[in-house]
């Protein structure tokens, strides 16, 4: 049985593990992926978004919302990190945190809903 991190409550996620093999303890979006979906919404939405009826098959042309990642400080850069912050620990860290984010306009383009359950459960 292995004990719980020491600043996460029982029940909480181990720990991420960065790409160099340290404890990942940084959220970040990549400046390169946020560049490229930039680009491709904006494709999207010249074609699509005028639109009031679509097809199917065009909802999944729709480009994939930009992924946070989860690394250690020394990588974050290294990584292309344009925006980040330290692993929230508790569930009012990640309530205060999404809140913040939600103040940003391209926060919407991010999958922090996926993120909340893959890090935050």
């Amino acid at each position: 049985m292995t004990k719980p991190h020491p600043q996460r409550s029982e029940g909480a996620p181990e720990p991420a593990i960065c790409c160099c093999g340290a404890e990942a303890t940084v959220l970040y979006i990549r400046d390169s992926e946020f560049t490229e979906y930039t680009k491709a919404r904006a494709v999207w939405d010249a074609e699509y978004a005028h639109r009031l009826i679509l097809d199917l098959k065009e909802l999944f042309v729709v480009p994939d919302l930009v992924v946070w990642h989860s690394s250690c400080d020394a990588c974050v850069l290294e990584n292309g990190g344009l925006y980040w912050f330290n692993h929230p620990k508790t569930w009012k860290d990640w309530a205060s945190w999404t809140a913040h984010l939600m103040e940003k306009e391209w926060f919407v383009h991010t999958n922090w809903a996926e993120t909340l359950r893959r890090f935050g459960a």
